[in-house]
């Protein structure tokens, strides 16, 4: 599922989020900026990967420009929630700008972060759909 918000033309996106499912496992891709403007865009389509039986959650961060208090506080309920449930959470690092706020806010041991030198689908995988990773 694709959802994206736009500027004032298709080609000037501000945030979008990309999601994948395969068995009880979910991937989002997250593209843009996430922050006060477009958090609810990321809010919305968790709502609905929350509404299916998963096992493992796979955000990646890759794709992101900017992240800002908004998005991690939605970053920091998905954590969370997925301690509560028992769903595995993990988060593929994002470029420098974007791993620098974990680090400024103290946060970055809270969540489990992987590497993503390759995509999923372009590495050898070990364990599961969509190549998430233990």
């Amino acid at each position: 599922m694709n959802v994206t918000a736009t500027g004032d033309a298709p080609t000037n996106a501000l945030f979008a989020v990309e999601t994948e499912y395969a068995g009880r496992c979910a991937r989002l891709a997250l593209r843009g900026e996430l922050d006060l403007a477009t958090v609810a865009i990321l809010d919305d389509e968790l709502r609905m990967v929350w509404q299916r039986d998963l096992r493992r959650i796979e955000v990646d961060l890759r794709g992101l420009s900017f992240v800002g208090s908004s998005g991690i506080a939605a970053l920091l309920e998905l954590n969370a929630r997925s301690q509560r449930v028992g769903v595995a959470l993990t988060l593929v690092r994002g470029p420098a700008q974007v791993q620098r706020i974990f680090e400024l806010t103290g946060i970055e041991s809270q969540f489990q972060f992987r590497d993503g030198s390759a995509r999923p689908d372009e590495r050898q995988t070990r364990g599961g759909p969509l190549g998430i990773v233990s």
